[in-house]
C-alpha cells in the first residue's frame, strides 16, 4: 500500500513537472531572440504555491502604469471603511436662526479630485436651502489637506517626466482646469468671439488675439493678484468652423474656486459683503453643508482607466490618511513602504516616487507586483473591490482592445503599462481549467515597440488561459 502511493506521489509529480517544462520552453520561445529587452516575468497558481514560471523576477524595472497597482492597494488599506471623499463647507458663526452668517465662509478639499462646477452648486442649492441669505464675511478656499507642491516635477529630484497633468491639490475642481472656448467662424484678421467655463463675473479678460488662415496656437495667461484673476489672450488662432477649447490651468485654483463659490452663491441670491480669498479654515467652525464623490469611482478610474491625475490625488490621500499631516509625496511614499512591510509584501530594492507611474524613476520587479496581487487575491475583505477595479481583457479600461478573439476574453483582469521603451501587464487570469494564476511581465526595451511587447504578453497570457 505504501508503495502505491509513493508511485502514485511520484507520478503525479512527474507529470507536474513535466507539464511546467512544456509551459516553460513554449513562454522561453516566445521571448526568444531579443537582446533589446530587459524583462521580468513572474507566473504564480496562489493556491497550490506553484511557480509556473520566472524570468529575472528581481529585475527592478520601470513599470509604468502598475505602479497604480501599489497606489490603490495601499489606498484600500490605510484608508480603511472609507467609502467617499469629501468637500466641506464650514462657518465660523453658529448662529443661522436670523438667515446670517454674522462671519466668513470656508470650503475645504480633502482630496476629491472628481469634484466638478456641478457638485460646488449642489452645495450653494444647500446652502440657500438651509435658510442662509446674507454673509457678512469673506469667502476662503482651503486646499491645506495637501501640500502646496502641486506638480510630480516639483516634488521628484531631476524628474523630466513627458506627461503633464494639471495641479494637484486637497481642494480641487474640474480637474483644476478653466476651458476657453473660441469662435473663430469670423474674418481672417478679426479678434474671435470667446467664452470661459466656469463663467463669472470675476475675470478681467482682454484680448489682442487675431483670426488667422494659417495653423497657430493662442497665448492664454491667467495672472491671480491677491482677489482679482486677469486673463490676457494673445497671438494667433485659426479660422475654423466649429468652435474649439483650450484648457488652462489657473495659477492660483484656490481663488479662482474662492471666486466661483461666490459668484454662485450671490447668483443663487446670498448676498456677500466681502471678498474671497484662498486662505486655512480655522478649528472653531462647525460643518454646514458637505459634497461627497465615491471612493469607488476614483479607484476604478486609476486603474481600470489608468487616470494619472487620480492616481497622484490618491497618492497625496494616502499621505494625509497616514500622516495625519498633510497629503504630500514623502509621507505617501512612506505609506506605500509601510503597507508592504505591514503584511510582508516582497519589495526588495523597488522604488516607489509617484502614484500613476509616470516617473521614470519607479522601480519594481514581477517578483514584487505578485507578491502584492497574492496578498489582495488572499484577503477576503479587499479582494472584491481591487479586482473589480481592474480593467476586463477585451471589455473595458485599457484592455478593452486585446483578447476579445482569445480564450483571455474577459478571464483576464489586469492593470497595463506604457510609456516609452516600457510595456507592463499584471493581474489575475482564470484559465480554461477554472484555474486562478497571478501574472506579472514587466517589459523595458529599446526597439520594436509598444505592440510588439503588447503582442508577447498577450501571446503568453492567451497560451496560458488555453493549456492550464
Amino acid at each position: 500500500m505504501i508503495k502505491l502511493l509513493l508511485f502514485t506521489f511520484l507520478l503525479i509529480q512527474t507529470v507536474i513537472l513535466h507539464s511546467q517544462d512544456i509551459v516553460k520552453n513554449k513562454i522561453d520561445s516566445f521571448l526568444a531572440n531579443d537582446s533589446q529587452v530587459d524583462i521580468s516575468v513572474l507566473i504564480y497558481d496562489p493556491i497550490s504555491m506553484d511557480t509556473i514560471y520566472a524570468k529575472d523576477i528581481f529585475n527592478n524595472l520601470i513599470p509604468a502604469s502598475n505602479v497604480k497597482l501599489y497606489t490603490v492597494a495601499a489606498a484600500l488599506n490605510i484608508l480603511g471603511d472609507k467609502d467617499y471623499l469629501y468637500t466641506k463647507v464650514y462657518s465660523d458663526d453658529d448662529i443661522f436662526s436670523d438667515s446670517i452668517i454674522n462671519g466668513n465662509l470656508f470650503i475645504k478639499g480633502f482630496g476629491d479630485a472628481q469634484f466638478t462646477d456641478k457638485n460646488l452648486q449642489q452645495l450653494v442649492d444647500d446652502i440657500y436651502e438651509s435658510g442662509i441669505r446674507q454673509i457678512d464675511g469673506n469667502i476662503f478656499a482651503d486646499e491645506t489637506y495637501f501640500d502646496k507642491v502641486y506638480t510630480r516635477d516639483d516634488w521628484i529630484v531631476d524628474e523630466r517626466a513627458n506627461v503633464k497633468l494639471p495641479p494637484i491639490s486637497g481642494l480641487s475642481l474640474n480637474r483644476n482646469q478653466i476651458v476657453v472656448k473660441f469662435f473663430t467662424n469670423g474674418q481672417v484678421g478679426n479678434s474671435p468671439s470667446y467664452e470661459i467655463e466656469p463663467s463669472g463675473d470675476f475675470y478681467n479678460a482682454t484680448i489682442n488675439a487675431k483670426i488667422t488662415s494659417s495653423r497657430s496656437v493662442p497665448r492664454i495667461n491667467f495672472k491671480t493678484s491677491g482677489e482679482n484673476i486677469t486673463v490676457q489672450i494673445s497671438g494667433g488662432i485659426q479660422k475654423r468652423r466649429n468652435p474649439y477649447s483650450y484648457f488652462v490651468n489657473p495659477d492660483s485654483h484656490a481663488v479662482f474656486i474662492a471666486n466661483l463659490f461666490r459668484y454662485q452663491l450671490e447668483k443663487k441670491g446670498i448676498s456677500i459683503k466681502g471678498k474671497a480669498y484662498a486662505g486655512r479654515t480655522p478649528s472653531s467652525v462647525i460643518e454646514i453643508a458637505s459634497f461627497q464623490n465615491s471612493l469607488m469611482d476614483l479607484v476604478d478610474r486609476v486603474n481600470k482607466k489608468s487616470d494619472n491625475y487620480l492616481a497622484e490625488n490618491l497618492f497625496k490621500i494616502i499621505g494625509a490618511e497616514y500622516s495625519g499631516k498633510e497629503g504630500n509625496s514623502f509621507y505617501a511614499t512612506q505609506a506605500v513602504i509601510s503597507f508592504l512591510e505591514k503584511y510582508d509584501i516582497f519589495y526588495r530594492g523597488i522604488e516607489i516616487v509617484d502614484g500613476s507611474g509616470i516617473s521614470r524613476f519607479n522601480r519594481v520587479s514581477a517578483a514584487s507586483v505578485v507578491s502584492l496581487l497574492e496578498y489582495i487575491y488572499l484577503d477576503i475583505d479587499k479582494f472584491d473591490f481591487y479586482y473589480n477595479s481592474l480593467a476586463i481583457a477585451g471589455e473595458d479600461g485599457t484592455l478593452q482592445d486585446r483578447f476579445y478573439q482569445s480564450s483571455a476574453y474577459k478571464n483576464f483582469r489586469g492593470k497595463t503599462g506604457s510609456l516609452n521603451g516600457v510595456s507592463s501587464l499584471s493581474g489575475y487570469l482564470t484559465t480554461k481549467s477554472d484555474r486562478d494564476i497571478i501574472v506579472s511581465i514587466i517589459m523595458n526595451f529599446k526597439s520594436k515597440g509598444q505592440n510588439y511587447y503588447r503582442g508577447l504578453q498577450d501571446k503568453i497570457i492567451t497560451y496560458l488561459a488555453e493549456n492550464l
